[in-house]
């Protein structure tokens, strides 16, 4: 996935063939995905149809591209605070 370069970069080597990172980077890139996809339909909408004022486009766009960053940096966390907690409760 798109992502898993980038996570490889923070996550020790044990862990990249994990089903979890996979997992992970998978949902990653899906949600990156439809943020570059709303992005490239909402300049494609200010290009074409030019209903909204600018700015408007301008927080419809940021606002996708700033979920994407916003999960980027949460998920992976949680997903790995909810598999320490797994262990610790198995132990």
């Amino acid at each position: 996935p798109f992502t898993a370069d980038y996570a490889k970069d923070h996550t020790p080597k044990e862990f990249w063939t994990h089903p979890s990172f996979v997992r992970t980077n998978q949902l990653l890139t899906s949600v990156w995905g439809v943020c570059f996809t709303a992005g490239a339909t909402i300049a494609w909408l200010k290009m074409a149809r030019h209903d909204l004022p600018d700015w408007e486009y301008e927080v419809m766009n940021y606002s996708f591209m700033l979920t994407g960053v916003a999960m980027s940096t949460w998920y992976p966390e949680y997903v790995r605070r909810r598999r320490l907690a797994r262990e610790a409760a198995t132990e």
